[in-house]
């Protein structure tokens, strides 16, 4: 029997998309991590990479033409889930503050699933850190986080990002 592998494809986003409450999409393209041309899955926010291929894994046996195993997970971020994983990963341990700013976003989002499911306040700080990079999670933004934790601690750098917006003032950093 020959598999339609754009079918089996189409129906495994399906049941991925049904399981991590994510749209997520397969496509066949080149790749950078293998010779030649793989699948890759992509979705935005939501799970990490390891629980998308986890739940992959779990299906593999409904997806006869796929491999599940030759994946290529393709995560993306809005803004927002960005910083929010960046806050929720120095919130799990501030210690973390002591490492460079500039690999915050990449270990925060490897670690950190659904962002956008974080509550109303930390997506309201979230915002906050947003608005001090323009909208993006820049450099600056991080680096001025980085200064406040240093100079006041963790709990004072979430009181300055939650003043944002309740006090009609703009953020400054110090």
């Amino acid at each position: 029997m020959t598999v339609n592998r754009t079918r089996a494809a189409r129906q495994l986003a399906r049941q991925l998309s049904d399981r991590s409450h994510t749209r997520v999409t397969l496509d066949y393209h080149d790749s950078v991590h293998t010779t030649g041309r793989a699948w890759h899955i992509h979705w935005t926010d939501g799970p990490t990479w390891r629980q998308m291929l986890a739940l992959a894994a779990g299906l593999g046996h409904q997806s006869p033409g796929i491999d599940v195993a030759q994946l290529h997970p393709a995560r993306s971020h809005t803004a927002l889930g960005e910083a929010v994983s960046v806050l929720g990963w120095l919130d799990a341990d501030p210690d973390r503050v002591h490492h460079y700013p500039g690999v915050w976003r990449e270990y925060a989002c490897d670690e950190i699933a659904y962002p956008e499911r974080a509550s109303a306040q930390w997506r309201h700080r979230g915002q906050a850190l947003l608005a001090l990079g323009e909208g993006r999670l820049e450099g600056g933004a991080l680096t001025a986080l980085e200064t406040r934790v240093h100079a006041a601690g963790w709990a004072a750098a979430l009181d300055w990002l939650d003043e944002f917006g309740t006090s009609g003032r703009r953020l400054t950093a110090i």
